[in-house]
């Protein structure tokens, strides 16, 4: 029973040294602050982007265009643009375009050079303006996509 009492107290005496050489501090430990940040939910795309048709009324070059969009689940859109007499130079584009923001698209394609097409949509009209040049976007000579197109009726087109 001494060899118990023995190995008893050379336990407790180790114990009372190991925390005795602890450094104990009554002072307030620094903690890190975690701040949880929501990511922001966008309003959904069909608040800001109208399934419909838009037109422009003519251009600086005489140009009339037909802007047609398809919502959900992708955003499609198809242009008609035509310049009129003498000439008749054509425009017909179609694709699918990125939402940027709740109210802006954008399109992108290399197929005939650099072009984009950004889409920015407002209560009862979409603004569009182009980077690239008529060629660069498929168009004829002198037709471009760039206006002010305002929302005429709000049946899903059929695009092609």
């Amino acid at each position: 029973m001494s060899r118990i009492k023995y190995f008893s107290l050379l336990l407790l005496f180790f114990f009372i040294t190991a925390c005795g050489s602890l450094n104990v501090t009554t002072e307030p430990v620094p903690t890190e602050t975690i701040v949880v940040i929501p990511s922001p939910t966008l309003p959904a795309v069909t608040d800001f982007i109208v399934t419909g048709t838009y037109a422009t009324q003519t251009y600086d070059n005489g140009a009339v265009c037909v802007l047609q969009i398809k919502g959900e689940p992708e955003l499609t859109f198809h242009f008609n643009c035509n310049r009129g007499a003498p000439s008749y130079n054509m425009g017909i584009l179609s694709g699918t375009f990125e939402v940027l923001e709740p109210n802006v698209g954008l399109f992108q394609t290399d197929q005939f050079g650099n072009c984009e097409l950004r889409f920015e949509f407002g209560e009862t009209s979409v603004n569009v303006t182009q980077t690239g040049t008529d060629f660069e976007c498929g168009f004829g000579n002198g037709v471009t996509a760039n206006g002010t197109y305002t929302f005429q009726t709000s049946e899903t087109p059929d695009i092609p």
